[in-house]
């Protein structure tokens, strides 16, 4: 089987590191791309990345987007994909283009420039009404189950910094009672316009950032009257904000994001 291949852009948004292949310039079989997701994602081996962002043409907007974790399973949405998308296809257009309309598994989402980066509107977030606990190794976890489109566990903490994530994370993410796996964000309060959040993203690990967890945390803790809008959320990789008048409205999410290099490699 002849080696085929890919033309790829790496992205970073706040730390959140992304390959990009763009199918509208090279129409790669997005399959044989998934097959290859772990390979192309590990670190020592590849390109490294924390998920592959896969831009489609689309009949009536702008893109399609396909977001594709490291493990090569699938994710719902991603904030800072999008974002990441949103400097492609500006860097693409060659226009000066601020805003971008594309489809996502959650549906139409809007990219507009914004400052130094970019800002997305992430749809409704979904929080459950009651908290629910987990124990893991004696030890008792209080958390919040919320929806970006895609699954989140939200916990609080008075030190983000000294929780065992790598070890709390993958036990969370992959409890029953997640029968879908579960993204995991930590949240520490500054202020109330003011948190620090670590995360654990379903299919990719620690990653120093994760922007529909921080849309799930904000809106929790929005909700929970520990925080108000507009919010700043301070992730390894950076900063973030976000923006949420509460129920029933979308949130939306801000932060910087840069092209990093680009480059070609082959598909197995």
């Amino acid at each position: 089987m002849a080696l085929l291949t890919l033309n790829f852009i790496k992205y970073q948004a706040t730390g959140n590191d992304f390959i990009l292949v763009d199918r509208i310039s090279d129409p790669v079989p997005i399959e044989q791309v998934r097959s290859n997701a772990e390979r192309l994602c590990d670190r020592h081996f590849g390109i490294g990345a924390d998920q592959i962002l896969v831009v489609s043409p689309h009949a009536e907007l702008d893109a399609a987007i396909e977001f594709i974790n490291a493990d090569g399973s699938s994710a719902e949405m991603c904030g800072n994909g999008l974002r990441a998308i949103g400097l492609h296809l500006r860097n693409r257009s060659g226009s000066g283009r601020s805003g971008f309309s594309v489809e996502t598994a959650r549906g139409r989402q809007r990219i507009e420039a914004s400052g130094d980066g970019f800002r997305v509107q992430m749809g409704t977030p979904e929080v459950s009404t009651a908290d629910e606990k987990l124990e893991i190794e004696d030890t008792v976890w209080s958390f919040t189950r919320a929806s970006i489109g895609n699954p989140h566990a939200v916990l609080f903490s008075d030190a983000v910094d000294s929780v065992p994530l790598e070890k709390i994370g993958p036990r969370i993410e992959r409890h029953p009672t997640f029968p879908h796996g579960t993204n995991v964000e930590f949240m520490e309060r500054i202020s109330e316009q003011h948190f620090k959040m670590r995360v654990w993203e379903r299919g990719a690990g620690v990653t120093l950032s994760c922007g529909s967890g921080a849309c799930a945390s904000a809106a929790v803790a929005i909700l929970r009257g520990r925080a108000s809008s507009p919010l700043k959320i301070d992730v390894p990789g950076g900063e973030l904000q976000l923006e949420w008048q509460g129920p029933r409205e979308p949130i939306f999410l801000s932060g910087r994001t840069e092209l990093v290099f680009e480059g070609t490699t082959t598909l197995l």
